[in-house]
């Protein structure tokens, strides 16, 4: 969601307000050091970093990107997605990996 500005812009007031950023001002700077300040929280937390140990596999991923697409969470989201955002998204996860991040 980061690349859509507004949300962006409140990733990174977020990042201001818990006094993540250097200061200088960079949106961008403010937003990778929020999320490098949630990995490192979620990896302190011993959450599992893959969606496979939660039982996901690439035979669950569509019929759980499907049935996503028409939750009612994902009318409210900064951009518009669909099926195939979510099957990006849990492809990433079922390799522990960050979309977008290269992680």
């Amino acid at each position: 969601n980061a690349e859509h500005d507004e949300t962006r812009d409140h990733y990174a007031e977020l990042a201001r307000i818990g006094n993540l950023t250097n200061g200088n001002g960079d949106t961008g700077d403010a937003v990778s050091r929020l999320v490098r300040h949630l990995e490192r929280l979620l990896d302190a937390s011993d959450i599992a970093s893959s969606a496979g140990e939660y039982g996901v596999n690439d035979q669950t991923i569509p019929v759980m990107a499907a049935e996503a697409s028409q939750q009612w969470t994902a009318t409210f989201n900064p951009r518009p997605v669909v099926a195939d955002d979510f099957e990006r998204l849990y492809h990433a996860a079922l390799e522990g990996r960050a979309v977008g991040s290269g992680r």
